[in-house]
């Protein structure tokens, strides 16, 4: 049942979530300091944490994003270390990184959409509701003409399924 469920959240964010964060951290450790030393370190570890979800080993990508989210306040790594969590059947600890994670970045769809489905997994199906009414709404509002289109209507269509 949690892989079921990863299998599908994993489809709709893993993609851009996991490869423009690493991607991202990647470029900018170019120097020689300590900390871009930590932050291609960083961007490593989310390499490897993909290839963990990829072959759906999520204790080893949970192992992997555990220290990933402790060195850094990035919503998409908490995104990940979230869906980590939820592999490996931890829904309390997915809700607290996907909670940051939107602390971070509210307006983060793929971070909503999986919050929601761990709500509703958790039994808070009033959150899991005001969620996925939330991403609907930026859906509409949207109408396929703002940047974030794609990923509001692939979490409007899962959480309509889900929910």
């Amino acid at each position: 049942m949690k892989i079921a469920l990863l299998a599908g959240v994993l489809s709709l964010v893993l993609p851009g979530a996991i490869s423009a964060q690493a991607q991202s951290i990647t470029e900018a450790s170019t120097g020689e300091s300590q900390i871009f030393t930590r932050a291609n370190d960083l961007g490593l570890d989310l390499w490897r944490a993909q290839d963990k979800f990829n072959a759906r080993d999520f204790q080893g990508a949970d192992a992997i994003l555990r220290d990933a989210a402790n060195q850094t306040m990035s919503a998409q790594v908490q995104l990940m270390a979230g869906l980590a969590s939820a592999g490996v059947g931890d829904l309390n600890r997915a809700r607290t990184h996907l909670r940051y994670a939107l602390s971070l970045q509210p307006r983060y769809v793929d971070a909503k959409v999986v919050l929601a489905i761990v709500s509703k997994r958790l039994g808070d199906t009033k959150t899991a509701i005001r969620l996925r009414d939330d991403i609907e709404a930026r859906a509409t509002a949207c109408d396929s003409k703002c940047s974030s289109a794609a990923s509001l209507a692939r979490g409007a269509a899962a959480l309509r399924k889900m929910i």
